[in-house]
């Protein structure tokens, strides 16, 4: 008799939900991204694992180290200053009603 690890029902309930939980949010979130302006979009996308561990301390009480706090205010810094940068380096519109 060999020595099992996990069990066939065992695995299914533990990935299901997960399958299903990733599945929908990518769904939900393509739909929705038809809908966003693309500087919108792409800061949900960056700013995410930023947030990730700020939920964990909220809802766990799991305190995120110094290198996660690091990460952290690296990328922010970084969609920061692209999007001040990229804000600058697009022209500028005229005002609705004016004559360019």
């Amino acid at each position: 008799m060999g020595l099992r690890l996990f069990y066939l029902d065992q695995l299914s309930a533990g990935q299901l939900p997960r399958a299903v939980q990733i599945g929908l949010s990518y769904v939900l979130f393509s739909r929705g991204v038809r809908h966003t302006p693309a500087v919108e979009a792409s800061l949900l996308v960056l700013v995410e694992p930023v947030r990730n561990p700020v939920w964990a301390l909220l809802f766990v009480g799991e305190r995120p180290g110094l290198w996660s706090i690091v990460g952290g205010a690296v990328i922010l810094g970084a969609t920061v200053w692209r999007t001040a940068h990229a804000a600058r380096a697009a022209p500028q519109a005229p005002p609705p009603g004016s004559r360019a």
